[in-house]
């Protein structure tokens, strides 16, 4: 699928951008350190930045169509996308890393982390209900 970036950056705007990934790093540093997994992991900026512009774009592709909106659709649209482009990665010549079936699926954990800190905790994401 074809995505117009300049329309999403133009739509959504630089700044909201930026806010939105600074978010999502935070997040993701945040879950990265509370696991120790600094020296197993890390996170490619780049992708994050994709990740939230694909993730606006698309939702407001489909937000009318199917009625997306509401908080939980958005947190678990969030975590689709975050296992869709995969912003974390395991550092090069970890053997550990390698044999470990936990890190090898460390986006999907982030994603499932995301939906129950959402879900259980009720911590805040209302920056990404703007859609």
């Amino acid at each position: 699928m074809k995505r117009n970036y300049k329309e999403a950056v133009k739509t959504l705007g630089k700044e909201k951008i930026e806010i939105r990934c600074s978010f999502l790093l935070d997040k993701i540093e945040s879950f990265i350190s509370g696991r120790d997994l600094e020296e197993l992991v890390n996170v490619d900026e780049r992708v994050v930045k994709e990740l939230i512009v694909d993730y606006y774009s698309d939702i407001n592709r489909i937000k009318d169509f199917y009625k997306v909106g509401g908080e939980k659709d958005v947190i678990s649209y969030l975590g689709f996308w975050i296992i869709l482009k995969k912003p974390l990665h395991l550092k090069h010549n970890k053997e550990e890393a390698k044999a470990n079936i936990y890190l090898q699926q460390v986006n999907e954990w982030f994603a499932f982390h995301l939906v129950l800190d959402h879900a259980l905790y009720n911590s805040d994401y209302s920056l990404f209900y703007d859609i």
